[in-house]
Formats: structure tokens, sequence, C-alpha cells
């Protein structure tokens, strides 16, 4: 049993990002908001294009001129070629890159247009999805969608809907971390909001009722001792219309309490992986924080792909993906 012990938390430290790690380098429990309105650098990656050329790694010296410029500069992984643009390999250099979930290679001594590659033949295909995941279309998310899936809802006093919408999109529905969490929804309103937080399937006597004139509300939900890791609960806002007898409120969005060891598990299944051995840092990096989100880890997922944008500043492909998380969110 001390062996196996002793294993797992060698392989967990292989990690580069262990979950160590995170709780060291990031206050988990700090609200993480997901906003309309991105940071700067955020904002101006997260539009992704619909053909995306992505540096996976590099061997040699390989360079890169910009369209329309005469001027080669050294070409770094994670950079996003335009296809317009030219490359400059010298003798026994290598670009591998990424275009719509293909990942090959290019080798050739010289200059080049990258318009003028071989894109259309598949060089190698890994058997672990996730570099050809980084540039297809569900990669880069497609449009955000804020609202987790929601539909607008409202209510009269017969019960029919009144077409007026109220819609709450942050949390989504997944797993998150007990501590400070923004919650925000789509409407504004002169009347003021009721934020509620039910046990999961009940629809009355809320564990957690507040007021609020705006439209998002911060709340430390391990303050609420009701709350329990391991548990599903739902939260919902409502508001007065202003008409009589019309309430108007969100569909329930349902969130489960998890501990922050939950997330050790996904990293050391991870880490069994021969193709996660073969990833370089941030590719690691970004694989962590994939599989989170695609866990419904979403704190986890958070924290991992803003550590990762914040580690490398100047890595395109790292910021982008950051970038549709956020849209995604």
């Amino acid at each position: 049993m001390k062996k196996l012990i002793l294993l797992t938390l060698f392989c967990v430290s292989m990690a580069s990002i262990s979950y160590a790690q995170l709780t060291t380098s990031l206050d988990l429990n700090s609200p993480f908001e997901f906003s309309n309105q991105s940071s700067t650098t955020v904002s101006a990656n997260a539009s992704a294009p619909a053909d995306v050329i992505a540096v996976i790694s590099l061997k040699g010296k390989v360079r890169y001129a910009k369209p329309g410029s005469r001027k080669f500069k050294k070409l770094k992984e994670g950079a996003i070629l335009d296809k317009m643009g030219r490359i400059k390999l010298k003798k026994n250099s290598e670009l591998r890159y990424l275009r719509n979930g293909s990942v090959q290679t290019f080798n050739s001594k010289g200059k080049h247009s990258i318009d003028k590659f071989p894109f259309n033949e598949l060089v190698e295909k890994s058997e672990d999805d996730f570099l050809s995941y980084l540039t297809s279309a569900s990669g880069w998310g497609g449009p955000g969608r804020r609202d987790g899936g929601q539909k607008d809802t409202t209510e009269n006093a017969s019960g029919h809907g009144e077409g007026v919408k109220l819609n709450g999109y942050s949390p989504k529905a997944g797993k998150w971390h007990a501590g400070p969490m923004i919650f925000k929804w789509t409407t504004k309103s002169d009347n003021g909001f009721v934020l509620n937080i039910y046990e999961s399937g009940k629809d009355e006597n809320p564990i957690f009722s507040k007021k609020t004139d705006a439209n998002k509300l911060m709340i430390d939900l391990s303050k609420i001792k009701e709350m329990k890791a391991g548990e599903s609960y739902e939260w919902q806002v409502t508001k007065d219309s202003g008409v009589e007898g019309v309430l108007l409120r969100s569909d329930k969005v349902e969130i489960t309490v998890v501990n922050k060891s939950e997330g050790m598990k996904i990293i050391t299944a991870l880490e069994q992986s021969d193709d996660f051995k073969q990833l370089s840092n941030w590719q690691r990096d970004l694989r962590i924080a994939r599989e989170f989100e695609a866990s419904r880890f979403y704190s986890d997922a958070a924290n991992t792909y803003k550590q990762a944008a914040g580690k490398y500043p100047n890595n395109e492909l790292v910021q982008r993906v950051f970038g549709m998380f956020m849209e995604r969110m």
C-alpha cells in the first residue's frame, strides 16, 4: 500500500501542472468571473479564424515572415501563422504544425510560401486526439455561449410565457469548488432580482436567497452551511416584471460542489497515457485544462487555463485557446 501511494505521488509530480502547484500559485477560492467583456488580451485572441495554422514544435532554425514583409523572424512554438506568409528553414530543420485538426511536418530547406505547403496530406495522427482538437472547430469552441445552454423562461399567474428574457449564464451547469463565486444573468431590471439556491430537485424552501439590484452577485458558497461536497444544487434568478401577476424566472442551473482533491484523479489518469508524456510543457498544461473542462470540473479548468495563459504570454495558441474557453463560459 505504501509503495502504491509513493508511486501515485511520483506520477502526479511529473505533470507540468500538478494539483499542488495549482493551489500554491493560484488562489482557487478567489472568484473567477466570466464577463461579457474579457481582458484586452483575451478579447483580441478570442475570435479564431476558420482556417487556423498553429506551430506545435520546431527543430533547428525556422524563421517566419508575415505577409508583405521581407524580414524573417525567429519562429516560436504556439505561433499562429498567416497562410499568406513565408517560412525559411535551414538545413536539418523541421516545422510541425496543425491545420484543420491535422498534425503535419514540413522540413524542406529554403524559403517557402505557406499557402504552398502540402496541407491536404496527413503526415501523422496521434491516438490521443488532443493536438488535433486544438485547431478543430470544436477546439475553438465556435461562437461563445454564456447562457449555459439554458432557455429563456417567463411565467405569469396563469402559467403562460410572456416572451421576456431572463437568462442565468454563470456559473454554468457543472462541478465547482465551494468558495466565492459570481452569479450572473443577462437581463437588467429596475425592479431588482432574487437569487435562490435550492437542493437539487426541490422547488421550495431555498437554502440561500438574496435580493440585488444588479445583474450579478458574488456569493461565498463555503459560507452556506447546507452546502456539502459531492452534493448537487440548483440556482435560479427571478424578478418582478412590473406587471401584476407576472413573475420572470430563469431556468434552474444545476451545479455540483466538489473538493479540490477531486482534480488530482484526472491528472493521475492523464499521466498514465503515453501520448501525454510526449507533449511539451505548454501542451500538457492545455491538455490538463481541456480534460478538466470535458469532465465539467469548471473551477479547475478555469484556473488551469488561466495559469497557462500567464505562464506563456507569448504563445499565441495558448492565448487563443484560453480566450475561447472564456467565450464558452
